[in-house]
């Protein structure tokens, strides 16, 4: 085998904010190696390495693969010997003198090297629980190699300290009663904090504070070192309190005494409330307007008290384990939680811990629930800075528990749910984000753009075959939400190291009158992009499903395409799609009935008006009357009788109909007709409460069997026969 004399060896992957470069240094210095390893920023990190021993460049190399941290991902190693020029060269320049871990230098290459945020290792929640340690006992922003945040603090790449919101901490370089200090342990090989980025300690790094709300508290009993009013500090950061331990303990009160907090974390703010006190999550969903019925997530101490409250399963403990700590969607247990929190469903979002504030809150609340739902007012973007949390929180939240270190990049808490042992990731955020999918086959694309629909929307980057997409946005209805969007997509181009020449096309919704559609076209003019492609919102779907099964570039697949909402190429509202073809070209082949919309957007609001409309597909126009007096329908609608009346001639005179496919319409109405929802107050309310139903009920009260395949005709399947064959089982 090939002895190691010099080599240069670069690594692909995730290499940079996972602690690659101190690994890299420690097994180097094991092997007995000297050189440089120097982080080349989308490149990768690259080695060049020396050795008079008798060692085998497998070996080395096959240690990194074995042995590195947990959370990098190794795509690539490639290696090159050194010539007997190259080394003298090398040598000239002291580079084999010793082993030592370069300044970084920016490089372009195929992909984003860093990381998402990875929650508090095990090692730093020791720390912070050790009187012993001086400087991170009871540090809520404490940090190592391994852990902490990343994606929401970088600014640009390569991933350095300068280079990410911890630049305005500067590392203490006085030794503590221990010899210890930041800049020490930075520097010391030995110590698991050797080259991290974004640690520091109680001495020299961000500090929470606490803000009490006077518009709901007008008398706190607070020890004011502590507690400022909101004009007093805002405009001066100096004037925060060193004591973070302090404005925890007081939050932590307000809370137990059935007061609502805003908490900063790591990409954003939560608002946060005892679970267990039905006053608490009925003054929440008021102060927050438009959640009168949507299910709010909780945060449990651990794990063992999250199986007091839900079923979980192996696979479930894992995923609410990992370093990515998401919301994970599990089966309540019956009685044990306030059915207020969940209203109507039969699983609840759960979340551990992820960060050092939310451990130091449970020793100081107990084992308690706590509500933990998204820090913003009605359809914004999440806050993410003091002044941003308080001019959003001031009509919602008693009291601001707040730092002082930006938020770049603002991250919703991702959530998933597992499907016979399958993870189905439902909003992909933190936890998640940079990372990247892989397309199946591979292309010349240099670079594109891809804007997203309006409804849940995610950005995306494409680099080659690669695919990266941009934290949850939410809807974007609204000019903050635009420029969320905006930004969240020129921050991932800024990333990848992308220029405006380099994006090859820009991909954005059918539907012209998006807000998306609109930023498409402003991308267009701003980068000189010719190639902008309106894409079909379903085909979209059905192509996301082929990458998802790793499909290839020109095998033909057949793909059901099920959601609410769609605009369809024939100017019809699309939502229950066949599709057959390729990337290349698609076609729908089959769809579901289209179904009235008498009032448009009012029958997603009132699914009794979506009743109606399948009754009025169904029959002639008497005769769907008299179904919906049977049914009851008009105790359904707001204006009751006369609503109803006013919808059927709207109907007759062919006025304010817009005519739709969607089976998301399909579910809604089923859902009203077995008495589940009568009024949506959050997207998805009326199938996920009829999914909530069903799993409450008993499979053997019926049989229930569609003769819809057999009624259909050409490329229409009859929805409005499921509708017929439910009504008459309600009526009978």
């Amino acid at each position: 085998m090939e002895k190691v004399s010099a080599w240069k060896i670069t690594i692909e992957g995730i290499t940079q904010g996972v602690g690659f470069r101190p690994f890299l240094f420690n097994l180097a210095d094991h092997f007995e190696l000297t050189g440089t390893i120097i982080n080349r920023g989308n490149v990768g990190v690259e080695l060049m390495v020396y050795s008079k021993k008798m060692v085998t460049i497998d070996q080395f190399i096959s240690a990194i693969q074995s042995e590195k941290p947990s959370i990098s991902y190794i795509e690539s190693i490639t290696s090159h010997k050194l010539s007997d020029a190259e080394i003298r060269r090398l040598k000239q320049k002291e580079l084999f003198k010793t082993l030592r871990i370069m300044p970084s230098e920016g490089g372009v290459g195929p992909s984003v090297t860093s990381p998402p945020d990875i929650a508090i290792c095990s090692d730093c929640i020791k720390d912070i629980n050790n009187p012993e340690n001086e400087r991170f006992y009871q540090y809520p922003f404490t940090a190592c190699a391994v852990c902490g945040p990343r994606f929401t603090t970088i600014k640009e790449l390569p991933y350095d300290r300068e280079r990410t919101t911890m630049q305005e901490f500067p590392f203490c370089s006085s030794a503590n009663k221990n010899g210890s200090s930041c800049l020490s342990d930075y520097d010391n090989h030995n110590n698991r904090r050797f080259h991290a980025q974004t640690y520091s300690c109680n001495q020299c790094g961000p500090n929470y504070f606490f803000l009490y709300n006077p518009d709901f508290v007008s008398h706190p009993t607070l020890n004011e070192s502590s507690v400022s009013k909101i004009h007093e500090i805002l405009g001066d950061m100096s004037k925060i309190s060193q004591n973070a331990l302090e404005s925890i303990q007081i939050a932590s009160k307000y809370i137990l005494s059935g007061k609502i907090i805003a908490i900063m974390g790591i990409g954003g703010v939560h608002i946060v409330g005892d679970a267990r006190d039905l006053e608490v999550i009925e003054k929440i969903r008021t102060r927050k307007r438009k959640r009168k019925t949507k299910p709010f997530a909780l945060m449990v101490k651990d794990i063992h008290s999250a199986r007091k409250y839900v079923h979980i399963s192996k696979k479930e403990e894992m995923e609410l384990l990992s370093y990515r700590r998401p919301i994970v969607l599990l089966p309540k247990r019956k009685g044990v939680l306030n059915e207020s929190i969940a209203p109507g469903l039969h699983n609840i979002g759960i979340m551990l811990p992820y960060a050092g504030i939310h451990h130091l809150m449970f020793q100081l609340i107990g084992d308690i629930p706590l509500i933990f739902t998204s820090g913003n007012f009605s359809d914004l973007p999440m806050a993410i800075s003091p002044d941003d949390v308080i001019g959003q929180l001031n009509q919602i939240a008693d009291g601001y528990l707040l730092h002082n270190r930006t938020i770049y990049q603002r991250a919703d808490d991702s959530v998933l749910r597992v499907y016979e042992n399958h993870t189905k990731i439902i909003r992909r955020s933190r936890g998640y984000v940079p990372e990247y999918f892989s397309l199946p086959f591979e292309t010349n694309i240099k670079g594109g753009i891809a804007v997203g629909p309006e409804l849940s929307s995610t950005g995306l980057l494409a680099r080659g075959y690669r695919l990266f997409p941009t934290q949850h946005i939410g809807n974007v209805n609204n000019l903050e939400t635009y420029d969320f969007l905006k930004d969240a997509i020129l921050h991932m181009k800024s990333l990848l190291k992308l220029t405006n020449s380099d994006i090859d096309f820009i991909a954005m919704d059918l539907h012209p009158q998006f807000q998306s559609t609109r930023l498409a076209k402003h991308f267009q003019n701003e980068m000189g992009i010719d190639n902008v492609f309106a894409i079909q919102h379903h085909f979209a779907h059905a192509a996301s499903l082929m990458v998802d099964n790793n499909i290839g570039e020109d095998i033909p697949v057949i793909v059901s395409a099920l959601d609410g909402v769609g605009y369809g190429s024939d100017g019809n509202v699309w939502g229950g799609e066949i599709i057959r073809g390729t990337y290349k070209e698609m076609h729908r082949t089959h769809h579901l009935s289209h179904i009235p919309m008498v009032g448009g957007d009012l029958c997603v609001t009132y699914p009794a008006r979506m009743v109606t409309g399948f009754l009025l597909k169904s029959y002639e126009t008497p005769k769907a009357l008299e179904y919906a007096k049977k049914l009851g329908v008009a105790q359904n609608l707001p204006g009751k009788i006369n609503e109803l009346e006013t919808l059927i001639s709207s109907y007759k005179l062919r006025e304010n109909i817009a005519y739709s496919s969607s089976c998301g319409r399909l579910i809604d109405a089923i859902s009203n007709l077995l008495g589940v929802c009568n009024q949506k107050f959050y997207r998805g309310e009326p199938a996920m409460r009829l999914e909530g139903t069903a799993f409450g009920g008993n499979p053997r009260v019926f049989d229930f069997s569609t003769q819809v395949i057999d009624s259909m005709k050409d490329d229409i399947i009859p929805s409005e026969k499921i509708i017929q064959e439910i009504a008459e089982l309600v009526i009978s």
